[in-house]
């Protein structure tokens, strides 16, 4: 494929990547706004995502069976686009479900498609930096997101938000069909190595399970929190949606930097344990931090303890990305398959873990919630210190 080809191929995976995670965003940072227009509970906010997050984990681990993965681009765009528009167009709780359902699962044929056809046609000189592109625009992404939402709602109009990433998506979606991107012809058959099977990902879940309930774990951990942050910020410490979509453009900047450090230097400690005691002391940061949310009663702690969750759980999501890579690059996209399902199942699980945290002791809660998966996750990690970990440098038994 020529060098031109390959920038666009790069320029617009990426840039729907961002669309697709500016969507995220919309409803967290004006929870209060959204559901009070819907007539909803503010935790039922969590029951919407998890829906999200169950159709994203579905919907990936199905795709992944297929050889030609190049129609579900568009394919899962327009799926996506189909469900910003409903979210936009949302009535109620059943019609705000079917939305986020169909936004999921277009999420999930979109960005498995992308990483495969990425480093498919890619040379492998140039692969490694392409992805490095995607995954940064999915935090400039997170960073739109917030202060859209927060516009949209100033100006009294909420729903413009998903009509705004909704007109995005088609016009990218477009530009996603399988002529335009050059990839037409037929597609020569993977390595075996390559090539999704589902007993290969069940034997990679087996070998690789801690690390997989660790990640979902985490993701729940910091889904806990996020998810009704702006409920929070807005109901209890009386700042406006648009400050609100500030603050998520700040964690999301946050999050990118402690990402890019992790990356950049977490290769130098080695393998193995160096790695499971940094993953061990981030997350006791995070476990103290959630303490310290539960019982913040001024802006200011809030928001400084929030910005230490949010580097704290930037650093091991990033650490463990790292250790598994270091074991698993052979069999990459059937590990980046189920890293994707868990992560959303664990997106999912932590915000409907903190509507019930919310219901039970309002705010409070909400911290608790987090505070239980993170216990989970350091079983995770006291499992994995206690096994040996030459060689591979990742096992679970």
């Amino acid at each position: 494929m020529p060098r031109s080809r390959q920038a666009y191929l790069v320029l617009v995976f990426s840039l729907f990547l961002a669309t697709i995670c500016a969507d995220t965003v919309i409803l967290p940072a004006t929870l209060p706004v959204i559901t009070h227009e819907l007539g909803l509970a503010p935790h039922c906010a969590g029951y919407l995502i998890l829906a999200y997050g169950l159709a994203l984990a579905a919907a990936s681990i199905i795709w992944n069976q297929k050889r030609d993965k190049r129609n579900g681009i568009w394919i899962g765009g327009a799926i996506f686009t189909l469900g910003t528009i409903c979210s936009g167009a949302a009535v109620d709780f059943y019609t705000m479900s079917a939305a986020r359902v169909f936004c999921g699962i277009g999420v999930a044929l979109v960005v498995v498609s992308e990483l495969e056809l990425t480093r498919y046609f890619l040379e492998p000189q140039t692969g490694p930096l392409a992805l490095g592109i995607l995954f940064s625009m999915s935090h400039i992404g997170y960073m739109v997101g917030g202060p859209l939402a927060g516009l949209s709602v100033m100006d009294g109009h909420w729903r413009l938000s998903f009509f705004v990433i909704a007109f995005i998506g088609l016009s990218l979606t477009l530009l996603l069909r399988p002529y335009s991107l050059g990839l037409g012809g037929q597609l020569p058959g993977l390595p075996d190595q390559e090539l999704w099977r589902l007993r290969d990902g069940l034997a990679v879940l087996g070998r690789l399970r801690a690390w997989y309930v660790l990640q979902g774990a985490v993701r729940a951990c910091l889904a806990a929190v996020t998810s009704f942050l702006g409920l929070r910020l807005i109901q209890e410490y009386r700042l406006s949606p648009f400050e609100s979509g500030q603050i998520y453009f700040l964690m999301s900047l946050l999050t990118f930097g402690a990402a890019a450090w992790t990356g950049a230097t977490v290769s130098k400690w080695g393998r193995g344990r160096n790695l499971i005691i940094l993953c061990g002391i981030t997350l006791a940061m995070m476990v103290l931090t959630l303490f310290g949310l539960a019982v913040a009663s001024e802006t200011k702690t809030f928001l400084i303890l929030t910005g230490l969750l949010t580097v704290s759980g930037a650093i091991l999501e990033m650490t463990l990305y790292t250790m598994v890579f270091q074991a698993e690059r052979g069999r990459l996209i059937i590990w980046v398959t189920i890293s994707l399902a868990f992560g959303g199942l664990g997106t999912g699980l932590g915000a409907a873990g903190a509507a019930v945290g919310f219901r039970l002791a309002s705010f409070p809660g909400i911290a608790l919630a987090g505070i239980f998966f993170a216990g989970l996750a350091g079983a995770m990690i006291w499992r994995w210190w206690r096994v040996d970990m030459e060689g591979a440098g990742v096992s679970s038994t």
